[in-house]
């Protein structure tokens, strides 16, 4: 029945800033500080529940509980707490994540698994952080491996490893609908449970409408908004003694829009000047997972072994027109011819000359674009190519030629995997893994058709503990790839134990990433529909760009040489937790960025040297107070162009939970980093959260606030000298949010 005291609380659902600091009592019905064993336990390092203090490597567990208090429900906004972590907003429909900054357009150098299975993108070694199919209220906790781990998860965990542990489904309610709202964001999020009697199938819809930020550097409104549904099944079931068979599938369907040039400084990009990219439409952008696993123990050889078997199916595509209008000598064969030979690649520099000389003398010159002596076909092009200027004249040969033309990419991966591990003794455990993987990639802009790619990996890990206080680790990955050269990746770390949950790290790792589809085996070229029934002096209606991009042959592996100290201790149930590392990491034969918009030729030989220092932790004051906080000092030494364009000397933030009352929380965030592309980022959050049962059912409120900075400054693909500025039509954000469980 209902209550008076139930309809009075639903009636101060929402307004209830002004309450008293109180502890929280042993009645209370929701314990925010409250720990369990599998809280303190990482999944990670090895897909194996392992303790912190035993990890070879550094990671940060962020708790999806601890999140909700501060209201944080995009996953972007957790990696601002993550130590080591960048975050930059390109636009409000995309943002850039990078662990110790490097690269500027999508960074391709970390690993993104759902509850250990990969989801990145087949062909692009990526991911759009803005629109993933996963949402935090579907999570249990982000663990982030803050280092090269290629010896666990291959190639792509070049810089670090990010895993999305969802929700153990025991835990989960029967229903839960969650509705948030501002004048930005709009959210549903609703999933219900079906439990039998071996085993139980969770199933949740979630949509997001956001807004975007509006404004760019030239003060130009831009179209940055995107929604999106996605819907989420995975089931657990007994299928036998010590056997589990458990299941996911996953789809989104977002659209999105990308203003493309207009967050650049007109006066600093050439292709702005040019007018050369006008419009992006809508961007279709859709993804299709599976991912089916069995796990268990058996005795093998004496010995109980965890083992895991999981088949993965990843579909991934986007359709993407684009609308622009370019100067009609673009399209010119000649041109294109010019710029096809090995020993020219025009840059910008050099087109006043070449159009000047052209017009004027019939003999088009060049300087800055000559990368080879000039042989006499080369010299016979310019010739023809400022004959055929003179012809056509400047006039027609500036005129503005608008068509469309498309990006469209369709990726699909299919994957094998299987991990074991196993004690052999009482002072060694041995585990491995393996991997067969072949990846799909269409589209006729970026690669002139279907590519595809057969990979294999094998790993191996040894622990060893001969003393009471420290263990050695060694492990080993083998990697081979049908387009490219196999590489072999290690890792040695030595673990001390101390008294009261301390341990040092002395780790030491040779990581390699062997390149991925749009690096090997690109053939980047735009095809363009004219408009309004233009054709050209040649009779065409239709033309390519004179531009095409081929990857080189014979790209090799990029490495990564790391060395590091760590330091980790913790109390006990999880009251405080710190670690901390001093860093040197040595990157060679970096791949230079495949999605430049000015510069179409891929390099193999850059060059980073980063030292720093990184923290994290949280530490718990009883029931009255949990504070958290990061920090990154990072140096970098490179010439290298694209790999400091990420890059931010202090990074960090300072997070704090507090129960207000037996029912009312606040929870706040300061987030930033210093000098991006001319500017510091810093923003400020607070939410206050209501909890309690109304009816017979948990009921969640929040009211949360949010400060965002003047504007943000991110280096894309468009440009990487001059920084992307986006500013928000609304600094100040408030957004209410409300849950029901049933």
């Amino acid at each position: 029945m209902y209550s008076s005291k139930d309809t009075y609380r639903a009636l101060f659902v929402v307004p209830f800033l002004a309450c008293p600091f109180a502890h929280a009592n042993e009645s209370d019905p929701f314990d925010v500080f409250q720990m369990t064993d599998s809280d303190m336990k990482l999944v990670t390092p090895s897909l194996l529940s392992v303790s912190p203090s035993d990890s070879p490597v550094s990671i940060t567990k962020l708790h999806s509980d601890d999140l909700f208090l501060l209201g944080i429900y995009n996953v972007v906004d957790a990696f601002r707490l993550v130590p080591g972590m960048l975050v930059a907003d390109e636009f409000g429909s995309g943002s850039v994540v990078g662990y110790h900054g490097t690269n500027v357009n999508v960074p391709r150098r970390m690993e993104v698994l759902f509850n250990g299975a990969s989801i990145y993108r087949p062909g692009y070694a990526g991911l759009n952080w803005q629109r993933l199919p996963l949402d935090v209220s579907d999570l249990s906790s982000i663990e982030v491996i803050r280092g090269g781990s290629v010896v666990d998860f291959g190639s792509n965990a070049f810089q670090a490893t990010v895993n999305f542990v969802q929700n153990p489904l025991a835990t989960m309610p029967n229903a839960k609908l969650e509705v948030t709202a501002g004048e930005n964001t709009k959210r549903v999020w609703a999933g219900a449970k079906y439990a039998f009697d071996n085993g139980q199938i969770f199933a949740r819809f979630f949509r997001e409408d956001e807004k975007g930020y509006d404004f760019s550097a030239t003060d130009r409104d831009v179209n940055d908004d995107f929604t999106g549904n996605n819907v989420l099944i995975n089931g657990l079931i007994n299928v036998g003694e010590n056997t589990l068979f458990d299941f996911s599938v996953m789809s989104k369907r977002y659209e999105f829009e990308y203003p493309g040039f207009l967050g650049v400084d007109v006066a600093s990009t050439l292709a702005v000047a040019n007018g050369q990219l006008s419009q992006i439409s809508l961007i279709q952008d859709d993804s299709d997972n599976v991912v089916l696993k069995l796990s268990g123990n058996a005795p093998v050889f004496n010995r109980n072994v965890d083992w895991s078997v999981s088949a993965n199916y990843l579909r991934v595509e986007r359709v993407q027109p684009i609308r622009s209008c370019q100067p009609a000598y673009v399209f010119d064969p000649v041109l294109a011819a010019v710029d096809e030979s090995p020993n020219i690649h025009l840059v910008n520099s050099d087109f006043n000359l070449l159009f000047q000389t052209g017009f004027l003398t019939g003999v088009a010159q060049i300087r800055d674009s000559i990368v080879n002596p000039l042989t006499e076909n080369d010299f016979e092009l310019l010739r023809q190519l400022g004959q055929q200027m003179q012809a056509v004249g400047i006039a027609d040969s500036y005129r503005a030629v608008c068509g469309v033309t498309n990006t469209d990419v369709e990726e699909t991966r299919y994957a094998l995997s299987g991990r074991f591990k196993t004690r052999l003794s009482d002072d060694l455990i041995l585990s491995g893994a393996f991997s067969a993987r072949t990846d799909e990639a269409i589209s006729e802009t970026y690669l002139g058709g279907e590519v595809n790619s057969d990979s294999f990996n094998l790993s191996s890990s040894l622990q060893y503990n001969p003393w009471d206080n420290g263990s050695v680790t060694i492990g080993a990955l083998y990697e081979d790839n049908d387009r490219t050269d196999s590489a072999l990746s290690y890792r040695i770390s030595y673990l001390h134990h101390f008294a009261n949950e301390q341990t040092i790290r002395f780790t030491h790792s040779r990581s390699r990433r062997l390149p991925d589809i749009y690096e090997t085996e690109r053939l980047w070229r735009f095809f363009y529909r004219f408009e309004d029934g233009f054709v050209d002096n040649l009779g065409n209606s239709e033309a390519f760009y004179f531009r095409t991009s081929r990857s080189p042959d014979n790209l090799e592996a990029e490495t990564n040489n790391t060395f590091e100290i760590g330091y980790h201790i913790a109390g006990a149930l999880n009251r405080y937790q710190i670690d901390a590392k001093v860093f040197r990491e040595e990157y060679q034969d970096m791949i230079s960025e495949p999605f430049d918009f000015f510069d179409f030729n891929l390099t193999n030989n850059g060059e980073n040297t980063l030292t720093g220092f990184e923290t994290g932790g949280h530490y718990q004051f009883n029931d009255t107070l949990k504070i958290g906080f990061s920090y990154l000092y990072l140096d970098s030494d490179t010439d290298t162009r694209f790999e400091g364009t990420l890059f931010s000397r202090h990074s960090g933030s300072i997070w704090a939970i507090a129960p207000l009352s037996s029912l009312f929380t606040l929870g706040t965030t300061l987030t930033g980093n210093s000098d991006i592309g001319g500017t510091q980022h810093l923003r400020f959050d607070a939410t206050v959260t209501y909890r309690d049962t109304l009816f017979d059912q948990d009921v969640t409120a929040q009211v949360i606030y949010r400060r965002q900075p003047d504007e943000f400054r991110t280096f894309t693909e468009f440009s990487e000298t001059a920084p992307n500025v986006v500013r928000y039509d609304n600094r100040n954000q408030v957004m209410l949010n409300l849950s029901l469980n049933f």
